[in-house]
């Protein structure tokens, strides 16, 4: 059966999808996945508890909209200003993000790595820090313009982070695990 994409844009916003199931809108899918592995959240939870609550809040699998296009991801953990009003908000606007992460999966790599740089960039997003548990490396995109990130650094595990200013703090990475061959 095929459905417009505007009908499936629809059907994502009013649909009560089952816990335990993350829901991505992009490109005109609608993309469901099983629950992570345990390895994959703890990687979200380590970089959450080193975001400094004093000058940032930060929310784990969220959904983000944009104003350009109808897609709504949900990253791993996205990060904005401490002041945000949240009151009766779903999603949170992609250019209020200081940084999304992505933790790739073995199902989402692709999508990870190819199509959502484009679509953060295109969106505002100021940082986008993609870790690969199965390459154990991190990816900092920064400085997004003309839809694309112009800032590309790439680390192994055990190497901090030094997130560029705004943000201006640092993520330790040595606690984060590889998956496993």
């Amino acid at each position: 059966m095929t459905v417009p994409d505007n009908r499936l844009l629809e059907i994502f916003e009013s649909f009560d999808f089952p816990e335990g199931v993350r829901v991505e809108y992009i490109g005109g899918e609608i993309i469901m996945q099983a629950s992570a592995l345990a390895l994959h959240d703890r990687i979200g939870m380590l970089i959450a508890q080193q975001v400094p609550v004093a000058r940032f809040d930060c929310l784990i699998a969220h959904g983000v909209r944009f104003d350009h296009r109808d897609d709504r991801p949900e990253p791993d953990v996205i990060v904005f200003d401490n002041d945000l009003d949240l009151r009766g908000v779903r999603e949170i606007h992609a250019g209020m993000l200081r940084l999304a992460v992505e933790i790739c999966s073995e199902s989402n790599f692709r999508r990870d790595v190819e199509v959502k740089p484009a679509l953060y960039a295109e969106g505002g997003i100021a940082n986008y820090l993609i870790v690969n548990p199965r390459e154990g490396t991190w990816t900092l995109l920064s400085k997004p313009k003309n839809g694309e990130y112009v800032e590309r650094e790439t680390r192994e595990f055990g190497i901090p982070i030094q997130l560029p200013e705004p943000l201006g703090f640092t993520i330790d990475t040595s606690r984060f695990q590889r998956y496993p061959s």
